[in-house]
């Protein structure tokens, strides 16, 4: 099993999960892999702790496609009620590191097992600015569906920065903004492909470009 501060850094180390997928797929999981450290990432050290934030990318195989676990974020919250979200949220106090904050919020969020021998981590991808100037890392992992899985297959639970908006049609709430950019970014790095659409507003280079 790889742990939660863990990454495997090749396909095989992944266990038996890798014998299931498709070719397209394992090519995908070992360029997310090779993320880990073939990109920078920037020190959020000296970050306040209340402004950091991780999100979980959970894929999953499906009739040899990769899928994605996504999230309904409540009527009632204060922030982007009723919108179609990855899961996650704000660093807690109790993290030891970005990785467990991800973990944490979807265990609480969409029930993902903690400690599960069909999850595995792939990467920590480079941190995103929200339009709330939080600094959300996402964290890729893949899972095989067992009985711990515990999703259907189209499971849905329930500024100042200048970024361009990507909207998504889903079985849901559209899915856009800070959500669809980092989904076009993990989709990037999996399929070694470049959007055919502009990602980023004329003369603004990313999230990325506020951590330079």
């Amino acid at each position: 099993m790889v742990g939660l501060s863990e990454t495997a850094t090749k396909l095989s180390e992944l266990g038996p999960i890798a014998e299931t997928l498709s070719e397209q797929t394992k090519f995908c999981i070992e360029r997310l892999l090779r993320a880990e450290y073939e990109l920078e990432r920037p020190d959020l050290s000296s970050q306040p702790k209340e402004k950091l934030a991780a999100v979980l990318v959970l894929l999953y195989e499906n009739a040899g496609e990769l899928r994605v676990v996504l999230t309904t974020r409540s009527q009632f919250l204060r922030t982007h009620p009723g919108e179609t979200a990855l899961p996650g949220g704000r660093v807690d106090e109790s993290d030891s590191s970005l990785v467990d904050t991800a973990f944490r919020e979807a265990h609480e969020e969409v029930g993902l097992p903690l400690n599960c021998a069909h999850v595995h981590k792939l990467c920590v991808l480079q941190p995103f600015l929200s339009a709330f100037k939080l600094v959300v890392t996402p964290v890729p992992l893949v899972a095989k569906g067992t009985e711990h899985w515990p999703y259907s297959q189209d499971y849905h639970a329930d500024t100042n920065v200048v970024y361009r908006m990507h909207l998504f049609r889903s079985c849901a709430s559209p899915i856009k903004g800070l959500t669809a950019d980092i989904l076009i970014h993990v989709a990037e790095i999996a399929y070694h492909k470049k959007t055919s659409y502009e990602r980023h507003p004329l003369g603004h280079a990313g999230s990325a470009s506020y951590f330079t």
